[in-house]
């Protein structure tokens, strides 16, 4: 299992994440670059650790239905 650095950009300090809370179901951790670009109030360095990761392109579309 490998372990890796994302970020999470929010506009409030997070404690932990609810993917629920989100209007697609997901919670989306990319780049610091990224995290800012979605939301640069709150930067939130996560550490996960996966064994599979599943890479989709940003199209616009619905999250919920990948």
């Amino acid at each position: 299992m490998e372990e890796m650095i994302v970020w999470h950009g929010s506009e409030r300090a997070l404690d932990r994440f609810d993917r629920s809370a989100g209007p697609d179901g997901a919670v989306h951790l990319g780049t610091r670059a990224q995290a800012a670009m979605r939301n640069s109030a709150y930067l939130h360095e996560v550490s996960v650790s996966i064994d599979r990761i599943r890479r989709s392109r940003d199209r616009g579309g619905d999250w919920a239905g990948r």
